[in-house]
């Protein structure tokens, strides 16, 4: 199945009076995949399903907490729907997805969050919190949604920007110099719906894993 629409649906989508003699093959070759790069890199979010390998220092910034025992995930791509493995120092932990006291690490996807458990240095020691180091963590998560999963509003943002990005390639892919890293031009020519999606996405989004 096409992700997140096919061009037949985004002609649907469309006023048949302006898509006619329109070329479906360049629109689901071209121009929907386009759109959707084009969202994901302005909102700094992902969409469709992607496995990826989060690479950390166990003292970095993403380490949080009284003891350092709280890491944090990305939040680039959502939601996160698997978490593994996780690796400290090159060992494989074990983890629960809730509260047990017999595991390693808990994950919270809901929270993009691993807490450290039942710890130990490099000697056998106890500790509290992850082990300190250089991308010494590596964390394997699997982020994103189905075609059948994704969110209306996100699919409706994503078929107007494909649509817009149809009628006006040049225009659209202009930078804003008042916000970098965004495009006046899109989210001027977006319907108050989608740029509130727009400016949402913008607000949580951060660049992928």
């Amino acid at each position: 199945m096409a992700f997140p629409f096919t061009a037949e649906e985004l002609l649907a989508y469309v006023s048949p009076n302006v898509t006619e003699g329109v070329d479906s093959t360049l629109l689901g070759t071209h121009i929907i995949p386009a759109a959707v790069a084009l969202v994901e890199d302005l909102t700094g979010r992902g969409f469709a399903v992607a496995s990826s390998t989060f690479i950390v220092d166990g003292d970095g910034s993403r380490v949080v907490g009284r003891y350092k025992e709280i890491l944090l995930l990305p939040r680039g791509r959502t939601p996160l729907t698997a978490i593994s493995p996780i690796v400290e120092d090159g060992v494989t932990l074990t983890k629960a997805s809730g509260f047990d006291t017999t595991v390693e690490v808990i994950t919270d996807a809901t929270r993009f969050r691993l807490i450290r458990q039942n710890a130990s240095n490099r000697l056998g020691v106890s500790r509290r919190g992850w082990a300190p180091g250089i991308q010494n963590i590596a964390i394997g998560l699997t982020a994103g949604y189905t075609e059948a999963a994704l969110p209306k509003h996100i699919r409706l943002l994503l078929m107007e920007a494909a649509w817009l990005l149809f009628k006006n390639p040049v225009d659209l892919t202009k930078a804003s110099k008042s916000k970098p890293g965004s495009s006046a031009t899109l989210q001027k020519a977006l319907t108050p719906l989608s740029l509130r999606t727009f400016n949402g996405l913008m607000l949580h989004g951060e660049p992928s894993a």
